[in-house]
């Protein structure tokens, strides 16, 4: 990846955070000068995106301050789709995310460097299910699917997509900070390759294909994401906010959606590729969270014994350990 750009970043983000359009334009065009269209996406636009998302986990700035630099952010991104070109005569790939990510902005970053690999890439909406990719043939041949995910908790909905495509006989191919983070998650999800995808599309036989280099999950894993997967999260959140009573994190509706919904997202996941630790990163989110609003850090022990109440399969082995 090619270093940021830490002046023109705080620039960007300042004038965004401003409502100064025309300045944030100015520094999206000054970059783009220099370094071209994936320099900005690689220097300036992802690290501003995860520069006031950190700014607003520390309640630095605030969620109106956030959307600004996001907005400005995807303006930016549709600034440059003309000057990234298409890839054609590449495979036709449809980048998307996990069913129920809303995230749109990171897919829309990887489409572009998808695209000077030579993919013909498309981005045909978030959350990947069998709707998404009807609509998405209508819109063209397919030839594999692109999944983008930035966080940990969302990687259930990641494999939910993936049983959507390999379904349709598509590969799938996955990348985005929760695969670069930790490689071997591709694999466990079940994809076919991972963020070294960035080499050149493999051409055999004269078609277009994703070889997937990893043995399959074993039968006893598969068990395990079965019964995650046939479950409503929706229902185990709000079982798991009958129980945490008059705690603040589940009566302050806010808080609720904030902390609430993705624990029980890291959960499912955790339990889904076995990998306890995405708990561990959750409630530790969680804690900077409170503190950083004068909040009190106990109520994540009490978010981890109402979780550990509530979820029906193998708890104690995730939630030992996360709540530790």
């Amino acid at each position: 990846m090619i270093a940021s750009d830490p002046v023109a970043v705080q620039r960007f983000v300042d004038a965004a955070t401003a409502g100064d359009a025309a300045e944030a334009r100015r520094v999206v065009r000054l970059t783009l000068d220099r370094v071209g269209p994936i320099g900005v996406i690689e220097r300036l636009l992802a690290p501003a995106q995860i520069h006031i998302g950190d700014q607003w986990l520390a309640a630095a700035v605030d969620s109106a301050d956030e959307h600004r630099v996001s907005a400005a952010v995807d303006e930016a991104l549709d600034h440059l789709e003309p000057s990234v070109d298409t890839g054609p005569g590449g495979p036709a790939l449809s980048v998307s995310t996990g069913v129920g990510d809303w995230h749109a902005t990171p897919a829309r970053m990887a489409l572009h460097r998808l695209r000077v690999v030579g993919w013909h890439a498309r981005f045909v909406g978030v959350s990947f299910d069998a709707t998404r990719l009807a609509q998405a043939r209508e819109l063209g041949v397919i030839d594999a699917v692109a999944l983008s995910c930035v966080a940990a908790p969302q990687l259930l909905g990641v494999i939910r997509a993936i049983r959507v495509a390999h379904a349709a006989g598509l590969p799938v191919v996955v990348g985005g900070r929760a695969f670069s983070a930790e490689p071997t998650r591709a694999r466990r999800v079940g994809a076919d390759a991972g963020p070294d995808i960035a080499s050149p599309p493999v051409v055999r036989d004269g078609s277009w294909l994703v070889a997937r280099s990893w043995e399959a999950r074993p039968p006893s894993a598969d068990a395990r994401l079965d019964a995650v997967m046939a479950l409503d999260l929706g229902i185990v959140t709000r079982q798991l906010q009958d129980v945490l009573g008059d705690v603040p994190i589940a009566t302050d509706d806010h808080l609720a959606t904030v902390l609430l919904r993705p624990s029980v997202d890291a959960w499912a996941s955790a339990v889904a590729v076995d990998e306890p630790g995405i708990v561990t990163e959750q409630f530790a989110w969680s804690r900077r969270y409170l503190e950083a609003r004068g909040g009190s850090s106990a109520q994540v022990g009490s978010l981890a014994a109402g979780l550990r109440a509530v979820v029906p399969i193998d708890p104690d082995d995730v939630l030992r350990i996360a709540a530790s």
